[in-house]
């Protein structure tokens, strides 16, 4: 048989979920890795990101927004 939850203890779970709702966009999601690790970038990573900024640029709409497309081929 389950216990139903008072509509006190209902009442603490909304205020904490909204609470946490608000105060994501200033501290972001839980951090799970160590904030502090400075890893050594591997030259794959590397050239991935040469690849990807020279295929792809960031352009910035009429609607504010920003999108990620694929770069004019110019011949």
């Amino acid at each position: 048989m389950r216990r139903r939850q008072s509509r006190a203890a209902r009442r603490g779970d909304a205020f904490s979920d909204r609470l946490d709702t608000a105060l994501l966009p200033f501290f972001g999601p839980a951090q799970v890795s160590h904030i502090h690790a400075v890893g050594e970038v591997s030259d794959e990573a590397r050239e991935r990101e040469r690849r990807i900024r020279t295929v792809y640029e960031r352009v910035v709409g009429p609607d504010g927004h920003a999108y990620v497309v694929e770069r004019d081929v110019v011949d």
